[in-house]
């Protein structure tokens, strides 16, 4: 197409900024700690933003592995799941962001087998995540 061009990203200074997700002003950290069944917030929601998950880890202080799922949405359908051996952590780093599915959503974690079954107990099990922001 004749006139079109790219236009660089930009900092607050107008400098060109290369980076591999996005400017330090639009990234999101988020941590939950999960003690019992349901769905806990990971990331709430902010009006009119897209947070887009780049990186999640997830340590397991129980005696028992656990499986985590991870919604982009209250409720929503799981986006991903991920394994947790006992007593142990895992870190999970995707090569493109995982987009969230629509603006303003929370996003969730959800301990799906966390049980106390008389003779182990579940621990704390924390969840870590990076987000991009997209508006």
């Amino acid at each position: 197409n004749a006139g079109s061009y790219l236009v660089p990203a930009a900092d607050d200074l107008g400098r060109p900024v290369v980076t591999l997700y996005q400017v330090r002003d639009l990234v999101a950290t988020a941590r939950v700690a999960i003690t019992a069944t349901g769905e806990q917030t990971l990331l709430a929601g902010a009006a009119a933003t897209l947070h887009d998950l780049v990186e999640i880890s997830g340590a397991n202080e129980s005696t028992n592995a656990v499986t985590v799922s991870i919604r982009d949405n209250l409720a929503g359908g799981i986006v991903r799941t991920i394994q947790l051996p006992a007593n142990d952590t895992k870190d999970f780093a995707f090569p493109l962001p995982i987009p969230q599915s629509e603006a303003a959503n929370t996003w969730t974690a959800q301990a799906d087998d966390f049980v106390s079954d008389g003779t182990t107990s579940n621990g704390t099990v924390t969840i870590n995540a990076t987000f991009i922001k997209n508006v």
